[in-house]
């Protein structure tokens, strides 16, 4: 998929999820849950670079949180 396809399919996806977010009151969790549906609900291949900026959006800081440092994990 071409980089503007992409940017207004991300445009739409970000839209989603700020309403998930403010008027379903979804957690991080959730929203995650709801991207990969929606991502693998369709037609649409992406590449890992839109993955990831996609699946940013299912964190409230915007980014994911570095290797080790997810919650539960063991030092």
């Amino acid at each position: 998929m071409n980089n503007a396809e992409f940017e207004k399919i991300y445009a739409e996806i970000a839209e989603k999820v700020r309403s998930l977010r403010e008027t379903e009151e979804y957690d991080n969790d959730g929203v995650r849950c709801w991207l990969i549906g929606y991502i693998t609900s369709g037609t649409r291949s992406y590449t890992s670079k839109q993955l990831e900026k996609i699946f940013s959006l299912g964190f409230e800081n915007g980014k994911a949180p570095e290797a080790g440092k997810q919650s539960g994990a063991q030092k």
